[in-house]
């Protein structure tokens, strides 16, 4: 299945109420129904198709016994008219065994992937191949195996690719005896290297599940859908999981069918650009008889969008198979097999709708040949409208089907030209109160020029091709345009122009300030302080800033918003630079003290101890003195200057009397002498 997303447009479109007087499209073949299958013999059949924006496509499916052993994967290509380029070929390299459910993808400049379910080539039960291809169709590198363990079996395989070429392919892995089930995936670069290892995808594990199909959008967002058995309260419902362009989960499985009585499952999903999809499904006895194909849109936060809806129009017999695909307008298709409504057996049918889901027409019979099986439908649908259907025609055992064995593969073209529409894609509301500057412009798709525009307020653009009519000069209310096309075709659209929408932003101006802190380390301004003059178009503005309060903790640059809001709630913002400075100088206290010498004549204070609680608005200042060693020679009163110093330079002295005292006693050492008297009998010593 190939993946058809919306388009990026350049410039971003407000969309109000539209209405439709007339909502069928045009919907025609291009050439005839087509035989795929060049090889015959035995049975080709499971097909599935992709495109290319041009239209070219690629068909591929499974045939008997054409590879030398079993089943084997054979491809066509075809440009935008149906003309087959080049002869069929086969994809897979190992022919071993069966290689079966083929299914393709194909990105916007033809380059295209097939994948395939193999068994035995892994060793291990059923795994998962792929092998790319350029866009003229040649190999690029070899076949290679999709999932990392062969544990078990890697069955049903499916593909999905943006338009640059990023693909994902999902596949069912079940354990070999047949004890754990669960859906994996990876996604590769459009090179064909890794871009997310292969990871289960299901959170719930408690039951069978089976039948993954993915939807990957142009930003690498991609939704997975697969069925389960016996976890909605019925037999098998539908459950999905939302992934953004990163591989993360949005939120665990969610359920998608609202009906759960009986069976619900065969989904397929679709996405958009904007992460928008829908999913398709077969649901047991809810159209009241046998299988019908219901659908349900969800936004791209994955809520519900409306309720499900029936997609068949017959509801007799079943409805089977459904695939879905979304076009570049956000249209989107719905194919699927209808059981004998087209008079013998099964039949395949499609059906257009708009993106609001509402149905562009009634369902379409694509197989001109009704006789035995037309079944399994494949689509694609490019983005010149053309709507490529391939599908399975025949019997089992018999050789009186159309291609004459068995089963063969057939496909249609078709192109879906959309009925005439209008809807408002630019408004300027009133940019002041009382104001007359409104304007409004309708856009046209489709529809046969030349086109006549009829507005509500008398103004007329007759007979012109133009697809686009703007009116100006509208003042405040509601205002409806009538479009009607060379056919006699008519849409209408309408919007109100605000009573008061001052859209316009007010000019933010700020200018670069300088404020000191105060004693206690505070300082304030206020958003006009920092205001340069900052004006609006219609009223005065009211100011606001980030930050008007600042403390020691602020010294240097603060970036400071500056908001400025008008009358109609607009705001704008500028940045300014306030710079916070600490000027105030600490308080320096001394004290003074006495030391005393120690017995080698050395006395020594610090700072701290001639500081008498010095402090500062900021924090707690650094200390130093102006002599902190003394000796003999300092005995006596001293002065001693200490200085505080805060983290901002600032600086302040305070005088200390520092007193060196000397209150150490001599050693006192005798010695023994002997003196003798003189003649006058005396003797004196010192």
């Amino acid at each position: 299945m190939s993946l058809k997303i919306l388009k990026k447009r350049n410039a971003m479109f407000l969309f109000l109420f539209v209405a439709y007087t007339s909502i069928s499209a045009q919907i025609s073949t291009i050439g005839t129904e087509v035989k795929v299958n060049s090889t015959t013999t035995e049975s080709q059949q499971n097909p599935a198709v992709a495109a290319d924006s041009l239209g070219n496509y690629v068909v591929v499916w499974e045939s008997f016994n054409q590879d030398g052993d079993g089943w084997g994967i054979y491809g066509q290509r075809f440009d935008s008219t149906g003309s087959s380029i080049g002869s069929e070929f086969l994809v897979n390299t190992t022919t071993s065994k069966d290689q079966r459910f083929p299914d393709v993808a194909m990105d916007k400049l033809g380059n295209f992937v097939v994948t395939w379910m193999s068994i035995d080539q892994d060793g291990s039960g059923w795994g998962v191949y792929h092998q790319r291809y350029s866009q003229t169709g040649l190999a690029t590198g070899s076949e290679s195996v999709v999932s990392s363990t062969n544990t078990g079996h890697q069955r049903n395989p499916s593909i999905c690719m943006n338009y640059a070429g990023t693909y994902l392919i999902s596949w069912s892995d079940i354990a070999l005896d047949g004890s754990a089930y669960n859906v994996y995936a990876k996604a590769y670069n459009a090179n064909g290297t890794t871009a997310l290892s292969d990871f289960v995808v299901n959170t719930s594990t408690l039951s069978s599940i089976g039948n993954p199909k993915g939807a990957i959008n142009n930003k690498g967002a991609f939704i997975l859908t697969w069925q389960t058995n016996n976890l909605d309260g019925s037999g098998l419902g539908v459950y999905a999981r939302q992934f953004d362009e990163n591989g993360v989960a949005s939120g665990n499985d969610f359920l998608v069918n609202t009906t759960t009585a009986d069976n619900q499952q065969s989904p397929d999903v679709a996405i958009d650009t904007s992460g928008s999809f829908i999913i398709v499904w077969e649901s047991y006895n809810q159209d009241g008889d046998a299988e019908g194909i219901y659908a349900q849109r969800f936004t791209n936060a994955a809520l519900a969008n409306g309720t499900e809806f029936l997609v068949n129009d017959t509801t007799s017999y079943a409805q089977k198979e459904p695939v879905v695909e979304v076009s570049v307008d956000g249209n989107f298709s719905v194919s699927w097999t209808s059981y004998d409504e087209d008079g013998s057996f099964g039949g395949v049918y499609f059906k257009p709708f708009e993106k609001s889901g509402t149905p562009i027409d009634t369902a379409t019979k694509v197989n001109t040949t009704t006789t035995n099986f037309q079944q399994f439908p494949s689509f694609s649908l490019a983005s010149n409208n053309n709507l490529i259907i391939t599908w399975q025609d025949g019997l089992v055992n018999s050789a009186s089907t159309s291609d004459g064995s068995n089963y063969g593969v057939y496909s249609q073209i078709y192109n879906i030209t959309p009925p005439l529409s209008a809807s408002i894609t630019a408004q300027n509301d009133v940019t002041c109160s009382g104001g007359s500057d409104g304007s409004l412009t309708v856009s046209i798709v489709n529809g046969v020029a030349n086109y006549s525009y009829l507005w509500s307020n008398g103004a007329n653009t007759s007979n012109t091709s133009s697809t686009t009519n703007t009116i100006t000069g509208l003042s405040t209310g509601t205002y409806s345009v009538t479009v009607t096309d060379d056919n006699g075709t008519t849409a209408i659209a309408s919007s109100t122009v605000a009573t008061v929408t001052d859209t316009v932003k007010p000019i933010a101006s700020a200018q670069n300030i300088t404020v000191y802190l105060d004693g206690s380390g505070n300082a304030s301004i206020t958003a006009s302080d920092i205001d340069n003059g900052s004006a609006d178009n219609c009223s005065s503005v009211s100011l606001s800033a980030s930050k008007t309060a600042f403390t020691c903790s602020d010294i240097g640059t603060n970036s400071v918003i500056l908001t400025v809001t008008d009358a109609g709630s607009n705001t704008a913002t500028a940045v300014s630079t306030v710079t916070v400075a600490d000027t105030t100088s600490p308080t320096a206290a001394a004290q003074n003290i006495t030391v005393y010498l120690n017995s080698t004549g050395n006395a020594s204070i610090t700072a701290s101890d001639i500081n008498n609680g010095s402090t500062d608005n900021c924090g707690t200042p650094s200390l130093s003195a102006s002599k902190t060693a003394f000796t003999c020679a300092d005995i006596g009163a001293n002065t001693v200057t200490l200085t505080v110093t805060d983290g901002s330079s600032n600086t302040a002295t305070a005088v200390s009397s520092v007193t060196v005292a000397d209150t150490t006693a001599p050693s006192a050492i005798a010695q023994n002498i002997t003196v003798y008297l003189d003649g006058s009998g005396n003797a004196s010593i010192t």
